[in-house]
């Protein structure tokens, strides 16, 4: 894969701080498919040469609360060999890396090093599942067999939390929940039934939500808050990782503050659980006026016929993950010159139809004008109605792209 390079440029790789070197490759690989796919690859074929190395549990963990440089460099590698499309291949570092926290009876505290680092890795897990999800790979005896070495691993570590003198928080809620689901997907008669404890019915006060109420629109059936939060942050590692507590008491605190909808995707990470979780432990009373939208997103050709089943099939998948209703679905297509995101549309709108308990109502996510329309006018021409109540489109304070037609 290695090609001639000039000499200067060599100079400059060479010798370049390391921030804009980032940023070179940066803007290299934004440039499309042409240098981002090459850059990829060759990461690929490195890591296949020369597979990092596990690294000793007391080198990982060497005391109360420290954070070696050899856990620093480990995760970074665990990082690297998932972010390149090599998640399969993530699974057992992943798994070495959660059987050395009680082999070598590491130990933390709310809020140290330590357990920033171990939040860190619970989204690493997050997003290395994701990406394994998102290649939807065939149910193999090999890959499920390390998945349910990955979750007994995960166990392992929450039942040595609990036997610790004293306690150690369970830093992994958010690990389990992601590798159950990608089980339950898989192998439905695998995934566990227990889950990892996190704790019963939240406190919230249907007070502070009701004097905080904010503007409401109208989506299908429902009034919902003209200002929805958003969790795509969660699609990346880049942005930083939360504790499942911490996520939790952060949506206490939206749906207090008025803010009673929550708007992710297919592909967020694990923000689809993180809601549904949140949803299913408030009190019934407050669960009712908390709504979800998500998105189904086809970002490569469909390579089935576009029937009732196969729509239905996807928006199950996002109910299940829900654990509910989805009261706003979006759709984002990947390609206008292929027509059968038409028809998908027409399906959906009949799915709100013949299954409301799955889900209420639909949206455009990303449409432009002219292909907004013309989904319209063909909606309009197959049920005689327009069928969708929203597209969400990008907008930015800092541009007017937003006021101008596309």
């Amino acid at each position: 894969m290695a090609g001639h390079v000039n000499m200067m440029d060599d100079c400059l790789i060479s010798n370049l701080p390391v921030t804009t070197l980032r940023s070179a490759l940066r803007l290299l690989i934004s440039q499309g498919s042409a240098t981002q796919r090459p850059f990829v690859e060759h990461i690929r074929a490195r890591f296949h040469e020369d597979p990092p190395q596990f690294k000793a549990p007391e080198r990982l963990f060497t005391g109360d609360g420290v954070v070696t440089e050899a856990c620093l460099t480990y995760l970074a590698q665990t990082r690297c060999i998932f972010s390149c499309r090599l998640s399969q291949e993530s699974l057992p570092y992943l798994e070495h890396f959660l059987r050395a926290i009680p082999h070598a009876k590491a130990r933390w505290t709310e809020n140290s090093e330590l357990a920033k680092v171990l939040a860190n890795f619970d989204g690493d897990v997050v997003q290395a599942v994701q990406a394994l999800k998102e290649s939807r790979p065939e149910a193999t005896p090999e890959l499920l067999n390390s998945l349910s070495t990955l979750l007994a691993s995960i166990k392992g570590c929450e039942e040595y939390c609990d036997g610790a003198e004293p306690p150690l928080t369970f830093p992994f809620t958010r690990a389990w929940r992601q590798v159950r689901d990608v089980v339950a997907m898989l192998s439905p008669d695998l995934a566990p039934t227990a889950e990892v404890t996190n704790g019963g019915t939240i406190a919230i006060s249907a007070t502070a939500a009701a004097r905080n109420a904010v503007e409401t629109v109208r989506f299908g059936p429902f009034e919902v808050p003209r200002l929805f939060i958003g969790l795509w942050q969660l699609s990346s590692p880049s942005w930083g990782a939360g504790t499942a507590q911490s996520q939790e008491k952060a949506l206490v605190h939206a749906v207090e503050s008025g803010l009673t909808a929550a708007d992710m995707a297919d592909h967020y990470g694990d923000a689809e659980l993180i809601y549904g979780e949140f949803r299913s432990k408030l009190p019934p009373e407050i669960r009712g006026t908390v709504y979800a939208a998500t998105k189904w997103c086809v970002f490569s050709p469909v390579s089935k016929p576009i029937t009732t089943s196969y729509v239905l099939d996807a928006v199950r998948e996002r109910c299940r993950r829900l654990g509910g209703r989805v009261e706003l679905l979006q759709f984002h297509w990947y390609d206008y010159e292929a027509k059968e995101y038409l028809d998908i549309l027409v399906e959906l709108i009949g799915v709100t139809k013949s299954h409301p308990e799955l889900v209420s109502a639909i949206g455009l996510c990303n449409f432009d004008t002219e292909h907004m329309e013309e989904s319209c006018e063909y909606l309009i021409a197959k049920t005689g109605s327009v069928g969708i109540v929203s597209n969400q489109i990008q907008a930015s304070l800092l541009e007017g792209n937003v006021l101008v037609s596309r």
